[in-house]
């Protein structure tokens, strides 16, 4: 299986399997500026190892029911 991580990056599929969220969440971190993907060969976002490390803080923070507000 070669998957986008292998060349470089985590598309959203992978990163909101790793890090436990909603597609609608990481987008919610892209567009508030804290994430910031690159753009693979066909426009997708791919993201950064570090990207995954602060999403899955910032799952567990939400699943601590920590105000959205102070997450970001």
């Amino acid at each position: 299986m070669t998957s986008t991580s292998q060349i470089g990056g985590y598309t959203t599929k992978e990163i909101t399997t790793l890090a436990g969220l909603k597609p609608a969440q990481v987008q919610v971190f892209v567009r508030d500026g804290l994430l910031h993907p690159r753009r693979g060969r066909r426009g997708e976002q791919l993201f950064s190892f570090q990207d995954v490390v602060l999403l899955r803080a910032a799952q567990g923070l939400i699943a601590a029911r920590v105000p959205p507000r102070t997450v970001h």
